[in-house]
């Protein structure tokens, strides 16, 4: 933890952020939260590049990179409590970040996004749903997918991984694989414990666990490798980042903290202490 001192703080959320998200090239972050707005970040300088205010969206849940042709500039999505997935881009020869498209997902709020770099298509869920979407000719999202089946359960993150689409639900302790071509169930396992949030690293799949810490799951067995183990004090759902460089698992923490784990032996590295209260998002 020592080779991680404070650079910057970004000051500008008025409420509690649920997500972030770096680019591709490292050079800019996305910041989202409850008071509906999303922030772009300069991460050479720590300035605010620009602030993008959508109270009608309600809540900011989630966020994602996107690349939509070899021409286009940056550009990212968000889902909201709305239901909506929002689309801004980068024209050229501008800094900011234009409105696009928005596309309404499902009837409660977009819980999760990926993008798939390789086919160009997103992946969200939702209200118990998974969705699939293209990217049609006016740069809006059509769905690729029909008659999904809506689940019991809270869909809380979404990957693609194993050559289609891989949904957790929240404490139900199920992981569900769809094939994206021809739609249908894959394979479905169950964890041994509850699930929080998840990570998709390479072909393991990090489970925060909402009773002692973080599972390491191998696919497509989900059989459990490893664990990182923490005292857990409050029964809500912790994110998990995966920074490879540096050989860490970065852990959300309910008071005031976040955890930094070596990601080969488990061992406990130390903490980055923030503030008191949830530290509800990371991202490496």
């Amino acid at each position: 933890v020592s080779q991680l001192p404070l650079k910057y703080t970004l000051t500008r959320h008025t409420k509690a952020i649920n997500a972030l998200a770096i680019s591709s090239r490292g050079s800019m972050l996305l910041s989202g939260g409850n008071d509906s707005c999303i922030v772009i970040w300069n991460l050479s300088s720590g300035e605010m590049m620009q602030e993008i205010s959508v109270p009608s969206a309600g809540f900011i849940s989630c966020l994602a990179w996107v690349k939509l042709s070899d021409e286009n500039e940056d550009a990212f999505v968000f889902g909201a409590s709305d239901g909506n997935i929002h689309l801004y881009e980068q024209r050229k020869d501008t800094p900011l970040f234009n409105f696009s498209s928005i596309t309404l997902a499902n009837a409660g709020a977009v819980e999760s996004l990926a993008w798939d770099s390789v086919h160009r298509r997103l992946a969200s869920v939702g209200d118990g749903e998974v969705q699939v979407w293209k990217v049609g000719p006016d740069e809006s999202f059509v769905s690729s997918i029909n008659n999904t089946e809506k689940q019991p359960y809270i869909a809380r993150s979404v990957h693609f991984c194993d050559d289609g689409v891989l949904v957790s639900y929240l404490e139900s302790g199920f992981v569900f694989c769809y094939t994206i071509d021809t739609w249908g169930l894959k394979w479905k396992k169950k964890v041994n414990s509850c699930i929080g949030n998840t990570c998709l690293d390479g072909l393991n799949l990090l489970v925060s666990n909402l009773r002692d810490g973080v599972d390491k799951y191998a696919l497509p067995t989900m059989h459990c490798t490893q664990s990182f183990h923490h005292t857990i004090l409050k029964n809500v759902p912790l994110q998990i980042a995966v920074a490879r460089e540096v050989g860490w698992i970065v852990v959300g923490g309910d008071n005031g903290f976040a955890r930094i784990f070596d990601y080969q032996t488990g061992a406990f590295r130390g903490q980055l202490d923030h503030s008191t209260g949830m530290y509800d998002a990371v991202f490496a």
